[in-house]
């Protein structure tokens, strides 16, 4: 019995001195200082944002120093993996961090609970909600609208976007729509509701990337159509003015472009859209101008378009020769901006909405006009709400939403009402930049492409709000609402 009992005890001994090796052996930095060069040199070829942060925010030169001496006297794996999450955490931009890879079983295991099949099982047959769900569409309703828990509030809809009025005896009537999300994922609802269009014209069993975009943008138009409906029952219930309530919104998608414009009549001009120099870029803008080429080439492509398909033909060469030359940012982490003669980003050669900052109505509906203005993809209606209007934010506002935001104030559309928003501003094009680190297998994420306000400042500043709300930390949803309501209550949404 003594002998039998000894073999597992002999098997701890071993495994446990194992695991004391492993503990015991002395911290390497040598492989952590390369996984810093890696990071730096990622984020020098391809964060969009980096010369604004530097120029403003971040001073490179000490950040590299703090991160090295970080990573040299740390006295174990974990503290240097800290150090290079600080190193990205320091430019306070949402788009960027350093993170551990999420592990595959993980994903598999997320993908089956939302229904999620693998890209090749046929669906075909499938219902809507089975096919959204098989694709990667989740239902992920957002919470309700902070100013719902004001005295006179009365709900008037439920849905993917919640909407109610706020009355008071004596005091013009205030619609409110929430929108809590710009991500067209996030709802599955609408998407079953668009897939049936989308299967019919199917000519293979599987939706793949021309399918899932069609769904995407016929799930894009039931929501779109569903934002009329909400604007619609608030102006008939005496609506005098309205808040969209983006408050807590982290973003989502580009849908939040041809969502702001149902909100105003006045024309919302695409913004300024930068790009880095690099060939993740130019194999994007390659694309791009292969579809205007294939455009062009289509006779039943309308006449009154070509002039501009044309011009934005040159653009885009342009915009290509930008994207393949070269800009070393390197010395960047030891010398500072002034000692890199070139600039990676490239602004001023396309927009948020593809070659022309806009087209009119009478344009939108030819053939060939979503390959210069992406948003003729989608059926919006320009001024479905056209009276005051303002935008309630607070520093969760972020990514998509910020977007949404500064079309409407930039064309002095929405007057802005509550905190500074987080400043995350935009994000990944085509799945962004891949980095991994080489030793400790770390993924970097970093926004490729970054959006220029109308006085030229980046959108990853944040938006400073027209009218800014004093809430704190310590007030309850109640106290906010009701600090916001008195506010709104002001000029900012006097009947015109």
């Amino acid at each position: 019995m003594r002998r039998a009992m000894r073999v597992p005890l002999l098997i701890m001994g071993a495994g446990t001195s194992a695991l004391l090796f492993a503990w015991a052996r002395p911290y390497d930095p040598a492989p952590w200082l390369g996984d810093l060069a890696s990071l730096e040199a990622g984020a020098a070829a391809g964060y969009a944002n980096l010369e604004w942060h530097v120029t403003h925010v971040v001073d490179a030169p000490a950040l590299h120093a703090r991160a090295d001496s970080a990573i040299r006297h740390a006295r174990s794996n974990g503290e240097a993996r800290e150090a290079l999450r600080e190193f990205a955490a320091a430019f306070h931009d949402g788009h960027f961090a350093v993170v551990r890879p999420t592990p595959a079983w993980l994903r598999g295991l997320a993908d089956r609970w939302n229904g999620r099949q693998e890209d090749t099982a046929p669906i075909s047959s499938l219902r809507g909600v089975e096919a959204c769900a098989a694709i990667g569409y989740v239902d992920e309703p957002a919470d309700g609208s902070l100013l719902a828990r004001v005295a006179g509030y009365r709900p008037l809809r439920t849905g993917p976007f919640e909407s109610g009025v706020i009355e008071e005896a004596a005091r013009p009537t205030i619609g409110v729509v929430r929108l809590g999300t710009f991500g067209i994922e996030r709802f599955r609802a609408a998407c079953a509701a668009a897939w049936p269009r989308v299967r019919d014209s199917l000519a293979r069993p599987r939706c793949e990337a021309d399918c899932q975009y069609a769904l995407r943008v016929a799930t894009g138009d039931e929501l779109l159509a569903e934002l009329r409906r909400a604007i619609d029952t608030l102006r008939a219930a005496g609506a005098m003015a309205l808040v969209v309530d983006l408050t807590g919104n982290g973003g989502g998608s580009e849908w939040a472009d041809v969502a702001a414009r149902q909100f105003s009549a006045r024309p919302l001009l695409g913004q300024s859209e930068g790009f880095v120099r690099h060939p993740h870029w130019h194999g994007a803008l390659q694309t791009e101008r292969r579809s205007i080429d294939s455009t062009l080439q289509d006779p039943s492509t309308d006449t009154a378009l070509r002039p501009s398909l044309v011009a934005a033909r040159e653009r885009l060469d342009s915009a290509l020769a930008d994207a393949a030359a070269p800009c070393d940012r390197s010395a960047i982490w030891t010398a500072g901006l002034d000692a890199v003669a070139c600039r990676q980003l490239v602004s001023g050669r396309r927009f948020t909405t593809g070659a022309v900052p806009y087209l009119d109505a009478s344009m939108r509906g030819r053939r060939g006009a979503d390959a210069i203005f992406w948003p003729a993809s989608y059926h919006f209606l320009e001024g479905a709400w056209d009276g005051p209007l303002a935008l309630l934010v607070d520093r969760r506002t972020a990514s998509a939403a910020e977007q949404f935001v500064a079309l409407l104030r930039d064309a002095d559309a929405g007057l802005v009402v509550g905190e500074r928003t987080y400043g995350a501003g935009c994000g990944m094009t085509n799945g962004g930049i891949p980095l991994t680190l080489p030793h400790s297998g770390l993924e970097v994420h970093m926004p490729d492409c970054a959006r220029m306000r109308r006085d030229g400042s980046n959108e990853v500043a944040g938006i400073t709000p027209d009218v800014a709300l004093p809430w704190t930390v310590a007030m309850s949803a109640e106290e906010r609402a009701d600090v916001a309501l008195s506010a709104l209550r002001s000029p900012p949404l006097a009947p015109r």
